[in-house]
């Protein structure tokens, strides 16, 4: 599971997410991944985005960011309090 904070002011078109996916040795990309999505709105006092999957055979590697695309005039994203934590089936 991926947890992150996040303040923000997200326009139509923009895209901020939090991202979560696998490699194996090779550092080769893994099935699809997952994202949360910041849908469109004002967030000044922060949301938390999560994203959990079950890791694929082969997984070495674990992986996850996040993104802000598109943003325009006053849009603005700030991440804090990054999580990575390993699930019990």
């Amino acid at each position: 599971a991926a947890r992150v904070m996040v303040r923000g002011r997200v326009s139509p078109g923009n895209m901020t997410y939090l991202m979560l996916n696998f490699q194996d040795a090779s550092r080769r990309t893994l099935g699809l991944g997952v994202v949360d999505r910041l849908p469109v709105g004002d967030y000044p006092d922060g949301v938390e985005l999560v994203v959990w999957m079950q890791a694929p055979t082969g997984t070495q590697w674990v992986g996850m960011g996040v993104r802000a695309l598109n943003q325009v005039g006053t849009d603005y994203a700030a991440f804090s309090g990054f999580s990575l934590q390993a699930l019990a089936p």
